[in-house]
C-alpha cells in the first residue's frame, strides 16, 4: 500500500489518513515487524510538516480520535480554517473523550453543530457528557468521604 501511495504521487486528499489506517493496522498485528512501521511513521511525519489538504485532516482527525491518540486528533482539528456541524461535532467528541477538563468546550462545539445543522453525532455527544456528569456524581455520593479529594478532578459544568 505504502508503494502504491509513492507511485500516485502522494499528492491525494487523503494520503495521510490512509497512513494513519495503516500504522493501525500494523500495530493491531499480534507480533510487530518495527521495519514495516518506520516508513509509514516517517511518511506520516514528513505529510505532517505540510500543508494537509481538509478532507485529509479531517478524516484522519476521525482516525486518530478512534484510535485513542485525542492529543493528535486534537491538534488536526486545530488545523482545519473551516467549520462546519461535522467539524463541530468531532471537536466536541474529542473534547469529550479526552475529558481533561474540557466539559464545557465539548458541549459548546456540540450546542454549534446542534444550532447549525442539527447534527445527530452532536446530540450523542451532548447525551455522552450529560451521562458522564451523571455517573460523576454518583460515584462521588456513594463515597461521602471523596468529595474533599476531588475537588481538582470534578468535570466542569
Amino acid at each position: 500500500m505504502l508503494n502504491q501511495l509513492r507511485k500516485s504521487g502522494e499528492s491525494g486528499p487523503y494520503t495521510i489518513a490512509i497512513l494513519f489506517s495503516l500504522r493501525i493496522s500494523h500495530y493491531g498485528e499480534t507480533s510487530l515487524d518495527k521495519e514495516s512501521v518506520e516508513p509509514i511513521e516517517k511518511h506520516i511525519q514528513k505529510l505532517w510538516a505540510r500543508d494537509i489538504p481538509e478532507e485529509g485532516v479531517y478524516v484522519s482527525a476521525n482516525i486518530l480520535m478512534f484510535e485513542g491518540a485525542y492529543e493528535k486528533a486534537k491538534g488536526l482539528v486545530d488545523r482545519l480554517s473551516t467549520t462546519s456541524p461535522s467539524v463541530d461535532a468531532l471537536k466536541g467528541w474529542i473534547y469529550a473523550l479526552r475529558w481533561k477538563g474540557d466539559a464545557k468546550h465539548a458541549l459548546d462545539s456540540f450546542d454549534k453543530a446542534i444550532v447549525a445543522d442539527q447534527d445527530s453525532e452532536a446530540y450523542l455527544g451532548k447525551a455522552k457528557i450529560f451521562e458522564l456528569r451523571f455517573l460523576f456524581k454518583c460515584t462521588v455520593s456513594s463515597f461521602p468521604g471523596i468529595s474533599s479529594l476531588l475537588t481538582d478532578a470534578t468535570p466542569e459544568k
